[in-house]
């Protein structure tokens, strides 16, 4: 088997990610995207860009085709936690950590929506994805046929497993980051049901359900391409600001904080003030610290991007028994090998712990997914063209649909 191919074709999709990251991360150093616009540009992905996304992706395929290849996004988000929350346990254990639910945590939620969306489509646009589409049978047509019916499949794919993986977080992840005077469930549970991108999905699958708004829909008009429009917004805003919250953890973690240094001052001058009143020191009950060790910081990037790598690879073999989607199977690999999930920040700043600590673990683990998505890639890829129909055509421009041929 010639791996050039399959070599490039992960390359080449984790170079555009990180081009377009380190776009985020160049212009925060310029300062043209300061830190307090983050939080105003999540928002607009969050409410705007990926709802428009998801209504203009899940509509035209909301039948019960799309239905019907679910089960193993479920499936893997049930994986991950399960060896996640396991080996989370056992290391912390080892280690006599006394902050094993953050370990765990941060082991069990990869980032399974945004840059799993991001890598898929890349892969879709390469050769040997392209090969394994038309050797399927189920993606017909010339190369740009091919290429846009994966991109759909994956948008719909990846965009509708945020309703189950939403769940998981804001119930298991929450609570495990949680010390003390947890949210109710009632208000977790709205947080889970209640975001934008999860209603769109839900409104999405109402109006495709109904074959005359889904023809008049994939007819094309206005209001769709508007929508459309707004939809493409969504992967150069995400990239952007996962670059920006990348190069803003590696300033505060990298130079000294004024604020910190002035309070140490103050301290100092009325430890010397003679005059100073007594302060009469209470005992303090013991605390347990948020910050992890170095140690506790390895053990979680080595399990989550390095023994996640084998163990969903295993995971794959098995559904590539049954499923013979390629779009599927490469959606639900990337979705059990990615870094920990960025809403281990916005939890964390929810329940005020650890926020140093995951802002740090996020810093390391995204620089080091640039290697760790290329060989994930590299692996799934040749799995796939083992164990599928892989038929190598001569040009890319020509492929067509081989099950015709044969």
């Amino acid at each position: 088997m010639d791996y050039l191919p399959l070599f490039l074709a992960a390359l080449t999709a984790v170079t555009k990610v990180l081009l377009i990251t380190l776009l985020g991360a160049w212009a925060s150093w310029k300062g043209v995207f300061p830190r307090e616009n983050i939080k105003v540009v999540d928002k607009l992905v969050m409410e705007v860009f990926t709802p428009c996304l998801i209504i203009s992706k899940v509509i035209p395929k909301a039948d019960t085709e799309i239905l019907k290849g679910m089960w193993p996004l479920v499936a893997v988000c049930g994986w991950d936690m399960f060896w996640g929350l396991s080996l989370g346990f056992i290391a912390a254990k080892i280690m006599g950590s006394k902050h094993r639910s953050v370990i765990q945590a941060a082991i069990s939620f990869p980032n399974s929506i945004s840059s799993v969306y991001t890598l898929a489509v890349a892969l879709a646009k390469t050769e040997p994805v392209q090969q394994l589409a038309s050797s399927s049978g189920m993606y017909p047509g010339t190369s740009s046929e091919i290429e846009a019916g994966l991109i759909s499949r994956a948008t719909a794919l990846v965009l509708t497993s945020t309703v189950w993986w939403n769940l998981a977080r804001w119930t298991v992840a929450y609570n495990l980051l949680s010390k003390s005077q947890p949210q109710p469930w009632k208000d977790r549970l709205k947080k889970v049901f209640t975001p934008p991108p999860v209603i769109a999905c839900f409104v999405a699958f109402a109006l495709g359900a109904i074959k005359p708004v889904r023809e008049w829909w994939e007819a094309g008009n206005v209001l769709a391409d508007a929508v459309e429009v707004g939809g493409r917004s969504m992967v150069p805003c995400v990239l952007i600001v996962l670059g920006a919250r990348v190069y803003w953890v590696a300033y505060d973690y990298y130079s000294k904080q004024p604020d910190q240094i002035e309070l140490k001052d103050m301290e100092e001058e009325d430890a010397a003030d003679p005059e100073a009143p007594e302060v009469v020191e209470t005992p303090k009950p013991v605390v347990v610290p948020d910050n992890l060790s170095f140690k506790e910081l390895l053990v979680i990037i080595c399990l989550r991007q390095g023994a996640c790598i084998p163990l969903a690879l295993v995971f794959l073999y098995a559904v590539s028994q049954v499923v013979s989607d390629p779009m599927l199977l490469i959606v639900s690999f990337l979705q059990a090998v990615g870094p920990p999930m960025i809403n281990l920040t916005i939890m964390a700043g929810l329940q005020g712990n650890y926020e140093k600590s995951l802002s740090e673990l996020m810093m390391f683990t995204y620089s080091f997914s640039v290697i760790t998505w290329m060989i994930a890639i590299f692996f799934c890829l040749q799995l796939l063209t083992s164990t599928l129909p892989y038929n190598v055509t001569e040009s890319s421009e020509t492929l067509t649909l081989v099950a015709d041929s044969l």
